[in-house]
């Protein structure tokens, strides 16, 4: 009836030979950007920067915006030389220095390219485009490729920018989910202040309640495999079952020792862990045992001379289910973690070594890297690990801490530097940060957890911290730091990247204890 298609978008194009022109023939010369090497065949192109497009700017606008103008603008938030892993939510760009009546933004690669002319999302805030990030993770070749972020911002007619930064995007998804404990959550409805829940995040998907009966409901651990979960609940340890898709279901209550346990891979046992200094949560209140014990995850039942230290504090497992590392007092008074093999079939553990000391600091919360190789941990000045003991409130400073990793061969240790904020070690020891909030932000980073597997070339590794997320405000949140995996299984330098806020989670609460799983 006289219809006509009058829009079009560029997505991709065709090399010479498979368009079937001759190959002398240059492509379209508008597709060519001047700062750019080289042509545009094999690049994929989404341009959102069309007069009349959603945002609509006009093409006057659009033609200052992608001119460029002063200096004067500040990056807030990804920061430069963050890995992020594909399948997740765009990211919040934030940047200081002007709010922004429109925005230029560009995410381009050798291979990649996407334009966009939009409005503020607020504020120095801009959502970046979803259908972007998405086809940028669909053709990312990672760390082979990675993406420059530019951006310019127009206010009042002047123009700022561009500022520009480096982000890559892994071929690989983050393995599984994400658990992790929170105050002050609504997602089971209202609650009151001070009451805790654990929250579940899918990549991609929004946080919902994985358990919260009221009151404290926490101080969770779960099976790598992600078929068990045990936590404080109802005011006693208890033990739960978990599908992909289903909420926990009851296995055992009361569990014995079932807070901050550790768990084997496939869940079927869990230690239990000392509470040397007589504190801490326990199932069966004040006079609970204080050693760490083996128990059986189905019946609760404990299991004797399994040669573990009975001072084993915040145990952990490897990804394998054949090393286990902890927190051993006996090590000058608690500054030191100790390695052990453990056999799941004779459930016992051997070859015990100290594997890191510290004079004055404590070492809390081992983890095993993917392989196995070396353990993440946190350092820092108090040894009370729980979150009591680092603070739960979203503004007030716990101790100050920060995630290390220890080679377990060497045991050469070193601080990660690019995740905690530091350009390097050095700027480490002298607080010359790179986060835009200065020395406010740093050494405040807690309860890491790693992936038990790893994706897309890296090992993914959680933590929660207390810093600004951009213009957004101070926050206690889940953050999440790729760390390359080591070829040849050594790790003596830092192998840690700027870290990235998990999207998904609730901005309003304190959220900490972050445990990543394999879905089952």
């Amino acid at each position: 009836a006289g219809a006509r298609c009058d829009r079009f978008e560029a997505v991709g194009y065709l090399s010479a030979a498979e368009a079937g022109i001759d190959a002398h023939v240059a492509p379209d010369a508008a597709a060519v950007d001047a700062g750019d090497a080289g042509d545009s065949v094999g690049r994929t192109l989404l341009d959102d920067c069309e007069p009349g497009d959603a945002s609509g700017l006009s093409a006057e606008t659009i033609a200052t915006l992608m001119k460029g103008g002063d200096e004067g603008l500040t990056w807030l938030y990804p920061y430069d030389g963050t890995v992020f892993p594909s399948g997740l939510q765009a990211p919040l760009v934030m940047w200081g220095g002007s709010t922004g009546d429109a925005v230029y933004v560009r995410l381009h690669s050798m291979s990649f390219e996407y334009r966009g002319c939009l409005a503020p999302t607020a504020a120095g805030q801009l959502v970046f485009p979803q259908r972007g990030w998405d086809l940028a993770q669909a053709v990312t070749a990672g760390a082979a490729d990675p993406f420059t972020l530019e951006l310019t911002v127009i206010t009042g007619g002047k123009v700022l920018g561009p500022i520009s930064e480096h982000v890559v995007i892994a071929a690989g998804a983050l393995p599984g989910s994400l658990y992790y404990m929170t105050l002050g959550s609504t997602l089971g409805g209202a609650m009151t202040i001070g009451e805790m829940s654990i929250v579940r995040v899918r990549p991609g998907h929004a946080a919902e309640l994985a358990l919260g009966s009221g009151g404290c409901t926490g101080c969770h651990s779960l099976s790598a495999d992600g078929s068990h979960l045990i936590a404080n609940a109802s005011s006693m340890g208890s033990s739960f079952t978990l599908s992909a898709t289903s909420s926990p279901a009851p296995l055992l209550s009361p569990t014995p020792g079932g807070e901050y346990a550790a768990l084997v891979p496939d869940g079927s046992l869990y230690l239990a862990t000392a509470h040397p200094t007589g504190g801490g949560p326990r199932s069966y209140g004040a006079g609970a045992s204080m050693n760490a014990t083996l128990y059986e995850t189905a019946t609760g039942s404990a299991i004797v001379d399994t040669g573990i230290p009975a001072g084993a504090t915040v145990p952990s497992f490897s990804a394998d289910g054949a090393h286990l590392a902890f927190n051993d007092p006996a090590i000058t008074g608690g500054n030191g973690l100790a390695l052990m093999e453990f056999s799941e079939s004779s459930r016992q553990a051997s070859n015990y070594r100290v594997v890191f000391t510290n004079a004055s600091q404590y070492p809390g919360w081992p983890t095993f890297l993917p392989d196995g190789k070396a353990v993440v941990f946190s350092l820092g000045a108090a040894s009370d690990y729980s979150g009591g003991g680092t603070g739960l409130g979203v503004i007030t400073p716990g101790p100050a801490t920060d995630v290390y990793l220890v080679d377990a061969s060497s045991h050469a240790s070193t601080i990660l530097a690019r995740a905690m904020g530091f350009a390097t070690s050095a700027d480490a020891a002298s607080n010359t940060t790179y986060l835009p909030y200065g020395a406010g932000d740093i050494h405040q980073n807690f309860d890491p957890y790693v992936s038990p597997a790893a994706s897309g070339g890296y090992a993914w590794v959680f933590f929660d911290s207390r810093r600004n997320y951009g213009n957004v405000g101070l926050l206690r949140a889940v953050w999440c730091a790729a760390v390359d995996v080591s070829g040849d299984g050594i790790y003596a330098i830092d192998p840690s990247h700027p870290a990235f806020l998990l999207p998904g989670q609730e901005l309003t609460t304190s959220n900490f204890r972050p445990v990543p799983v394999v879905d089952p």
